[in-house]
């Protein structure tokens, strides 16, 4: 398949000889497979589009579950395509395969693929997240079957939860809020509700405290009596034989219109309690095995009992962030405007920090979301003083702007810099909410209008 590939083979060739056969070699025949498939996007149309399980895909070629966008290794005027990663047609192809998986006839795809024969990535979709689901692999004749049988195994077993990481290395940003309102609005506030499990992976324990879990042994409901784990999340991380279901409880939520404090099948935790702080402060990490991808292999055993695994990282550079950022799909950055160091240090992750621990994974994540602005209210100097320090971020030697970065800071931009950043408002029922030990997205209407618009910025496809 590849030794045949001349190397200055054009589009049209890698397409027959190698993408062809790659799809057949996945498990998608003749039939489950069609061309220039039009994504509903204007004009767009991928390279290739397929689905598995219809036998008459080409004739009625509807609801594909895989997309592949094509590059040659060379055009037909000669020059190199470089789909290296870092290289400006990676970032390109890339960039041009996301607004495929996002285009309305292409809702129901859950795999995407770049390919130019020389270099091969699949690309997973979570709701609107897409992140890789391998690194950008490297083709020889020596690794393609290799490759092939890795791409196969991850698209025949799809896991159904996305893991999102809250951090900032800057405190006092809203990490935990954010968390908190956030997961109770995707499982409780929409018509198709979430299931969603939420990690208090900081030894503080204060999204534990906000969620008041430590008091559901105080309630007089039949509901929450015998709901108390198995194992503590210290057991999980130090003993080997542990699965974090025996860690996880029911969150009680205390819901407006019946008056009362409820547990549900869609909200679930795993809490800090009280008394195991000590232990995590002090935990030895000699005695963990696999040291910080010990939470990620926990995690893997509950991913398909939920939508979403939220995991509140401690705002430092150690064994529990790096777990947190290493256990992740992708990472949400709260900033605030007013905060330079919350601003510099998300460039510092997405720069540096991130691409250090995808290289340890080598499963091309944890990838950043686009940071968003928390508790804002600005004044108009504010703001201007805010992308005055952004925009500083974003500058590189030459005075252009960082393409890496870019992305991540204003989301929005094309050719031209557009500064929109996401923002959740200051509200003042926010924290009185938290000190009530309530979620404010499932008391106040006005919060719930919030997260839901960060909902629909960050997670859900329409």
């Amino acid at each position: 398949m590849i030794a045949q590939l001349p190397s200055n083979a054009i589009e049209p060739i890698i397409e027959t000889s190698f993408v062809i056969p790659l799809l057949q070699s996945l498990g998608y025949g003749d039939n489950n497979q069609t061309q220039e498939f039009p994504t509903g996007n204007g004009n767009d149309k991928v390279d290739f589009a397929a689905r598995k399980d219809s036998n008459n895909f080409i004739e009625n070629p509807q609801n594909p579950d895989l997309l592949v966008e094509v590059k040659g290794r060379r055009t037909s005027s000669g020059n190199i395509i470089n789909l290296a990663s870092g290289t400006s047609q990676y970032r390109e192809t890339v960039n041009q395969l996301k607004r495929y998986l996002l285009a309305p006839n292409c809702k129901s795809v859950k795999w995407g693929i770049i390919t130019n024969g020389n270099h091969l990535q699949l690309f997973r979709k979570h709701g609107k997240v897409i992140h890789p689901a391998t690194p950008n692999l490297e083709i020889s004749s020596q690794n393609i079957t290799n490759i092939i049988q890795r791409v196969k195994t991850i698209i025949e077993t799809p896991q159904r939860g996305l893991t999102v990481t809250f951090y900032n290395n800057q405190g006092g940003v809203g990490k935990t809020t954010t968390l908190v309102n956030l997961a109770g609005l995707l499982s409780q506030g929409l018509t198709r509700k979430k299931k969603v499990l939420v990690i208090d992976f900081d030894s503080q324990g204060d999204l534990s405290r906000l969620l008041g879990i430590n008091q559901a042994q105080n309630l007089s409901m039949p509901l929450l009596q015998n709901q108390q784990p198995e194992l503590t999340l210290y057991q999980c991380l130090t003993n080997t034989n542990a699965h974090l279901k025996q860690a996880v409880e029911r969150i009680p939520i205390y819901i407006p219109k019946q008056k009362q404090t409820i547990v549900t099948d869609y909200l679930w935790a795993v809490a800090v309690k009280e008394d195991e702080k000590e232990n995590l402060q002090n935990i030895n990490i000699s005695q963990i095995q696999g040291k910080a991808s010990r939470l990620k292999k926990l995690i893997q055993s509950v991913k398909n009992d939920y939508d979403y695994i939220f995991i509140d990282a401690p705002p430092s550079s150690d064994f529990f962030s790096k777990s947190a950022l290493f256990a992740a799909d992708v990472v949400l950055i709260p900033t605030e405007h007013i905060h330079i160091n919350s601003l510099s240090n998300a460039k510092y992750l997405i720069k540096n920090t991130l691409p250090r621990i995808q290289e340890e994974k080598q499963e091309g994540t944890p990838i950043p979301l686009p940071i968003f602005f928390n508790d804002h209210n600005p004044t108009l100097p504010s703001s201007r003083n805010s992308h005055r320090i952004i925009q500083g971020l974003l500058r590189q030697e030459n005075n252009a702007y960082d393409p890496d970065l870019v992305p991540y800071f204003y989301p929005r931009s094309t050719k031209i810099l557009d500064p929109y950043v996401f923002s959740i408002k200051s509200h003042l029922h926010i924290p009185t909410a938290a000190v009530e030990k309530r979620i404010a997205s499932l008391k106040y209407r006005a919060i719930a209008k919030l997260y839901l618009s960060m909902a629909k910025e960050y997670f859900l496809d329409g």
